[in-house]
């Protein structure tokens, strides 16, 4: 199965809106892998994650522009069993310390993470270079994608992605996952 993309789900103004959450979102560095001695690891990956503490700090109107949306392509493309269920995380990627996110699968090893069914990214910006959403297996598609602000693309959960080390400027990304009552078999 391969990511649709819908384009302008949500206005550059909504864009700067959805960016501005930062300021009352907890804030954490973006990294996976070992924490040896306070030594952080990132090889994995790098960059700043917001995210909201309840779902209240979430505005209706951008959960239902992703809900809505994800949805109806689950309906026409993806038909997997979802529970309604949104998880989000703003990540902030600053080609200062080249941020960035190796190859990588959205559904963990345990938790709400193994129950992710469908992936998206929604960009909300375009003043950076590199930063590029990339899906292994699918080089030629990955190669024509030029999102563009407010356009969302939507993936299943078990596509291997990355996005390349931002080389200029800062690289501003909601993403999410809705979620399954059971993991895929």
């Amino acid at each position: 199965m391969t990511p649709i993309i819908i384009p302008e789900i949500v206005t550059k103004k909504q864009c700067k809106e959805i960016i501005k959450l930062q300021s009352s979102w907890n804030k954490s560095i973006g990294t996976i892998g070992a924490v040896e001695n306070e030594n952080i690891d990132y090889t994995i990956r790098q960059c700043m994650i917001y995210e909201a503490e309840s779902a209240k700090q979430i505005p209706t109107w951008l959960g239902t522009a992703i809900a809505t949306s994800i949805s109806h392509v689950n309906d026409e493309v993806y038909k997997f069993d979802l529970i309604g269920e949104l998880e989000l995380k703003l990540m902030r990627y600053n080609s200062a310390k080249k941020d960035h996110y190796k190859p990588h699968i959205d559904i963990g090893a345990e938790g709400i993470a193994l129950r992710r069914k469908i992936s998206f990214t929604l960009i909300l910006n375009d003043s950076y270079e590199g930063g590029k959403l990339r899906f292994h297996g699918m080089e030629e598609m990955s190669d024509l994608l030029n999102l563009k602000i407010g356009d969302m693309i939507i993936f299943p959960s078990y596509l291997t992605h990355e996005v390349e080390p931002v080389i200029s400027g800062i690289r501003w990304a909601l993403v999410g996952w809705l979620l399954g009552e059971k993991h895929f078999v």
